[in-house]
Order: structure tokens, then C-alpha cells, then sequence
């Protein structure tokens, strides 16, 4: 059995392999976004999740952030614990500078296992179009019937309910791939109005929704799918719930046009430099 060491920033100095890791300089954020854009369209193809219009659009984004993060003073060199951070999302890109507060390094291999963050700030950010549905239909070539078809039957997740009408984020790409996309969605405050058959959400934060692959028999063939319910109060691995085709449709229409919810699904957060760029270290840091 492995073994493990824990150390804290009230007491202990980070190690230099993890420190080095660490996005700690402006340029080490400029380095890893310029990482992104060069290899944003390897990950677009047939097999891929989105299309070429959706990397375009991000591709785009992510060079607005950059243009933006240039022009903005920050500290030349973050103290040790510190780092900065940034995510990619429908909403767009936003930079953070987090605070570290403890790491368990596996005592073999003197690798990073698990990390805890106690301070998060918020810095700069870039957003993401929201468009009406006649607007997102022109941008992505169809009927404004279709779009709102598809919102109705939960296919278009990042759709934002303002008022009586729909925005609809640009960084959000048509449905109907050959493959299902697990759905993640969180909120904050206990939700308000919930439909009688999904109460088992009164009591948690976050729902995983996921297609059920294995162990499907020919004694419950119609449960399709598994939504996992967490909470961050919970210590422990919270409930399943089984759902039809039929019922994920009912429960994602619901949280989609609940403003309380928020689609998290497609967030991808990048916390450290990417291999490639570890080497690349100049003095030159803004």
C-alpha cells in the first residue's frame, strides 16, 4: 500500500518538482494558453465532441483573453502556495490566482496524489456571446424551431432562461454527435419549484448525469441512465438515482431552465504548466 506525506503552507515549503509545476508569472499563463491555441484543432475530427465551428469560436475566445491578459499588471512572481489558474466554459476564459493549502506526495514516487485549495480569487476574465435563439440558429446554420426543440428536450444544456426568453451561449455546440455526453450541473442555494418525481434533489448540490452502460438486464431494460447526487457538506460518495430516457429528459429540461442551476459540464480547468512548457522558462517574467 502506498504511503503518503502531507504537508501544509502554514508549516512546510513547497517542493521545488511541484513548485516548477506551478503556473507563478504571467508568461507561464501566456505560455500555456499559447500551448492551447496550437493544438486546440488536434482534438477536432469525426471522433471529436465538437466541431469546427465550435473550436474556431473558442479559438477565437481564448486569443480575445490573451490580448486582454497582455494588457493587464499582475505580480511578477507569485509567493510559494500561490498559483494562477484559468477555465475554459461556455460562459468563456477566466483567470484565478488560488492558494494552496495542503498536498499529500506519495512517498515512493514523490508525486503530487491530492491537494486542497482554501482561497480562490477571481482576476480577469473574457465572456462568451450570449445569443437569442433566432441569433444562435443563424450562427450555426438552422431553424430557430429546432433550437428551441432542442432546449425543450434538454439537448442544449448551456441555454440560460432570462425573463421569458432563452440565451443561448456561442460556445455551444449543436447536438446530435453519435456519442452521449455525461451532463453536470450545481447549485447553491436549496432549489425552488422542483417536480414532484425529482425531490431527491432538495438534499444536494450537484448532479452527475451519466448513460448506463453496464449491468443493463432484461429485467429493467428502460434504465438508461444513472444520475449520481453529491453535496459539498457531504463526507461520502452521496446517491444514484436510475432514470429512464424519458425521465433524464424531463429532469434536464428542468434544471436547464432553472437560473439557480448552472451547466458545468463542459468546464475544463487548467492548473498547471503543460509538460511542453515546463522547460521553457526565461527571466523575462512581466
Amino acid at each position: 500500500m502506498s504511503r503518503y506525506t502531507e504537508l501544509q503552507s502554514e508549516y512546510d515549503r513547497l517542493p521545488d518538482s511541484l513548485s516548477e509545476s506551478l503556473m507563478v508569472t504571467k508568461r507561464d499563463v501566456q505560455w500555456e494558453l499559447d500551448y492551447r491555441l496550437n493544438t486546440l484543432y488536434e482534438f477536432a475530427g469525426e471522433d471529436s465532441w465538437h466541431s469546427i465551428k465550435y473550436y474556431t469560436l473558442l479559438k477565437d475566445m481564448i486569443r480575445n483573453f490573451k490580448r486582454k491578459l497582455e494588457l493587464t499588471v499582475l505580480p511578477k512572481h507569485l509567493e510559494d502556495w500561490w498559483r494562477y489558474t484559468y477555465e475554459l466554459s461556455h460562459k468563456g476564459v477566466r483567470l484565478y490566482v488560488e492558494h494552496i493549502n495542503t498536498v499529500w506526495l506519495n512517498e515512493e514516487t514523490g508525486e503530487l496524489d491530492e491537494e486542497t485549495v482554501d482561497q480562490v480569487f477571481p482576476l480577469i476574465s473574457y465572456d462568451a456571446r450570449m445569443l437569442t435563439v433566432d441569433e444562435y440558429a443563424k450562427l450555426y446554420d438552422v431553424e430557430p424551431v429546432t433550437v428551441r426543440q432542442w432546449i425543450r428536450r434538454g439537448k442544449l444544456r448551456e441555454a440560460e432562461k432570462v425573463g421569458k426568453e432563452w440565451r443561448i451561449s456561442e460556445l455551444t455546440d449543436v447536438p446530435g454527435r453519435a456519442r452521449y455526453e455525461p451532463a453536470t450541473y450545481k447549485w447553491i442555494n436549496r432549489l425552488k419549484g422542483i417536480p414532484e418525481e425529482f425531490a431527491f434533489l432538495s438534499d444536494y448540490t450537484n448532479i452527475d448525469i451519466r448513460k448506463r452502460e453496464l449491468n443493463v438486464t432484461e429485467a429493467d431494460p428502460e434504465i438508461t441512465f444513472i444520475a449520481f447526487l453529491s453535496s459539498r457538506a457531504e463526507r461520502g460518495d452521496g446517491v444514484a438515482v436510475r432514470l429512464t430516457d424519458a425521465a433524464k429528459d424531463r429532469l434536464e429540461a428542468y434544471l436547464i431552465a432553472n437560473p439557480d442551476v448552472l451547466f458545468t459540464g463542459n468546464t475544463r480547468t487548467y492548473a498547471y504548466k503543460h509538460e511542453e512548457t515546463i522547460d521553457e522558462e526565461g527571466d523575462e517574467n512581466e
